[in-house]
């Protein structure tokens, strides 16, 4: 059974499909908005009801304020899957360099971003290009990615596989904006 999860937008780049006929404008959150955000975080199960009492004002409000904040890409829904239980038993982090004045970038980054086996890649400064994090079911799948990225001429590939996770989170703090 998967886990609700919201996603605060800006963490990971978040694309948030609109409903047709609906159009939001730009709107800038509030305090309010933000302690909505923040409850929900916590317990992505709750209901409006309780949303409401918990935070004082009408349910309407935050039946608005829900619709309008997820309608203008502020959080999205999602479901998160227990991917042990499925069998994704090879977590692995790759850094990658690709070689300078190449133009391999575009094709590695196209590369790391359409294996649907990696979750997570990030453009990184530092002595890196990129960062990218996956789960594959077996080590033949992660090979086959590694051996797809050393094609595209990469300068350099740590290539690492996660042994424990100790926090596997994507929440991020709120606080400083509920209490500004």
């Amino acid at each position: 059974m998967g886990l609700k999860l919201y996603v605060i937008h800006g963490f990971a780049q978040c694309v948030v499909v609109g409903y047709e006929g609906f159009s939001v404008a730009n709107i800038v959150p509030d305090k309010l908005d933000f302690k909505i955000l923040a409850i929900l975080q916590e317990d992505p199960d709750i209901s409006v009801r309780v949303l409401s009492r918990k935070l004082r004002v009408p349910k309407s409000t935050v039946y608005y304020r829900l619709k309008t904040l997820e309608q203008s890409g502020y959080f999205k829904r999602a479901v998160i899957v227990n991917t042990e239980k499925l069998g994704f038993e090879y977590p692995v982090v790759l850094l990658v360099r690709v070689k300078h004045g190449s133009n391999h970038y575009k094709r590695l980054r196209d590369i790391l971003v359409e294996n649907p086996y990696v979750q997570l890649v990030y453009n990184v400064m530092g002595g890196f290009d990129f960062v990218a994090v996956g789960k594959f079911p077996d080590r033949n799948r992660y090979m086959q990615l590694v051996d797809s990225v050393l094609d595209t001429g990469v300068a350099k590939v740590y290539a690492m596989v996660i042994a424990r996770t100790y926090k596997e989170s994507l929440n991020v703090p709120l606080v400083h904006l509920v209490e500004a």
